[in-house]
């Protein structure tokens, strides 16, 4: 369902990778919302998405390179079942999935990569708690996604992974937040 919070989820989190890509120069990935993708058994839409421009010989467009899902009011199975389509399924060709899980107390930014023979789960995570318990960090984990998986190529001199910093976290939290409190 979605809710202020589910919208600025979507475009924060793609303003931090965005201004992380306007960083690395002469790369040009196309970023989409809503993007929707048939697979062998039903179409899914992601939440956001990155493709780039430039595609190796034999790659379509169909499958992005990185897609993204907000979850807000959707169970954790839901939430499994959306990274397994985008993952698993026979056809895909999406290197990293996203899930953010948001609720009134704390943000979990999620990443998901493909990893043969075991089942999907998240690899790295990067969480913040509005009002952590006493000695308990109020930012906890990492979050970063190869430069590689994102651009389909090896990194040039100058550019560099992306990176969820603390600080981007923060902000991040305080708009998704400031969105659920309106």
């Amino acid at each position: 369902m979605p809710s202020a919070a589910h919208g600025t989820a979507i475009s924060e989190f793609s303003r931090i990778v965005n201004d992380w890509l306007y960083e690395v120069k002469d790369t040009y990935v196309m970023h989409s919302t809503a993007t929707s993708v048939r697979g062998s058994s039903k179409t899914k839409v992601a939440d956001f998405s990155w493709t780039p421009y430039d595609l190796p010989a034999g790659r379509s467009r169909k499958w992005p390179t990185v897609v993204g899902e907000v979850a807000i009011w959707q169970t954790r199975a839901s939430l499994q079942e959306a990274m397994k389509f985008w993952l698993d399924e026979p056809e895909s060709k999406v290197q990293v999935a996203i899930s953010i899980t948001a609720s009134k107390r704390k943000i979990l930014v999620e990443r998901w990569v493909r990893r043969p023979n075991m089942a999907t789960s998240p690899d790295q995570w990067i969480e913040i708690s509005r009002e952590p318990r006493k000695d308990h960090p109020r930012i906890s984990g990492h979050l970063d996604i190869n430069f590689s998986d994102v651009v389909l190529r090896d990194k040039r001199p100058g550019e560099t992974d992306f990176i969820m910093t603390p600080a981007a976290m923060d902000d991040f939290a305080r708009y998704v937040w400031r969105a659920w409190e309106d």
